[in-house]
C-alpha cells in the first residue's frame, strides 16, 4: 500500500496497515492528545499510555490511531516516555503530529525519520483513513486527498485524521 509523505512524494509507510478486503464491522480506537509531559508526572502520562494500548487490546481494536499532541514540551524526556508507551502497544498505531510535536523543519525531519510521512492514507476493511499533519500548508493536504479515486471518496465513509481542523472558506 502506498502512502503520500509529507514531502508529496510516495512512499510506503512503515506503520501501514491497508488492507484490501471488503467492509466488515470493526474496531478501531482513535486516541488524541496524549501530550506526555503535561500531566502531573511523566510516569503517570506514561502509564495512562500503556492502559490505553493494553484497553484497545482488550477490545479487540484492529489499530490505535493517536493524533498529536504527541508530547507537550518536545523535550527529549517527553518522547522518550512517548515512545516507551508506544513500544507497548501490540497493535498498529498509526500517528498524526500535533503542533507541540513539531517546532521547526528540523523536528519535522525528526519526526518523519522516526515515524514515517507526517501525510498519509490508508484503506481499511473498505473504509478510507487520511492522516494530516495541519501544521504543515493545506496544499500537501490536498496532494494527500488527490491520492484517493474519486470513486472511492464518493463511495466510502472517510476518517480525517488530524490534531487540528481545516479551517475552509466558502
Amino acid at each position: 500500500s502506498m502512502l503520500l509523505a509529507g514531502d508529496g512524494t510516495v512512499a510506503f509507510h512503515p506503520r501501514d496497515i491497508s488492507n484490501d478486503r471488503p467492509f466488515k464491522p470493526f474496531v478501531f480506537i482513535q486516541a488524541g492528545d496524549p501530550q506526555m509531559g503535561f500531566g502531573p508526572s511523566l510516569d503517570h502520562d506514561r502509564e495512562m499510555f500503556i492502559k490505553l494500548g493494553k484497553r484497545a487490546k482488550e477490545l479487540n481494536a484492529a489499530f490505535v490511531l493517536v493524533c498529536g499532541d504527541l508530547v507537550h514540551k518536545g523535550n527529549k524526556a517527553d518522547w522518550e516516555a512517548f515512545d516507551a508507551a508506544l513500544a507497548t502497544f501490540d497493535l498498529p498505531t498509526p500517528l498524526v503530529p500535533g503542533n507541540h510535536d513539531l517546532a521547526d523543519m528540523q523536528t519535522l525531519t525528526r519526526y518523519r525519520s522516526k515515524y514515517g510521512p507526517d501525510h498519509y492514507c490508508f484503506t481499511y476493511n473498505n473504509c478510507s483513513f487520511i492522516g494530516l499533519n495541519t501544521m504543515k500548508a493545506l496544499v500537501l493536504s490536498v496532494k494527500v486527498l488527490s491520492q484517493f479515486d474519486a470513486q472511492k471518496l464518493a463511495a466510502f465513509r472517510i476518517e480525517s485524521l488530524m490534531s487540528h481542523s481545516v479551517a475552509t472558506a466558502g
